[in-house]
């Protein structure tokens, strides 16, 4: 592999996972993704949150 060559992993976690790395209930990313907040991955009749983009997701966020 050439040195220009980065790749980036992605770490899709559960929505009981997401609350617990974020320290809120399950209700909360209901919430953050209903309002278009956060994106889901959907993978059959299961959901999964990229931990990337949800960290990327809510630094953006105007803070209140």
């Amino acid at each position: 592999m050439s040195d220009s060559y980065t790749a980036s992993l992605t770490e899709l976690v559960t929505k009981k996972d997401l609350a617990k790395k974020l320290s809120v209930t399950t209700r909360t990313i209901d919430n953050l993704t209903n309002r278009g907040i956060i994106s889901r991955i959907k993978v059959g009749a299961n959901s999964r949150y990229d931990w990337n983009e949800v960290v990327q997701a809510l630094k953006s966020q105007p803070t209140k």
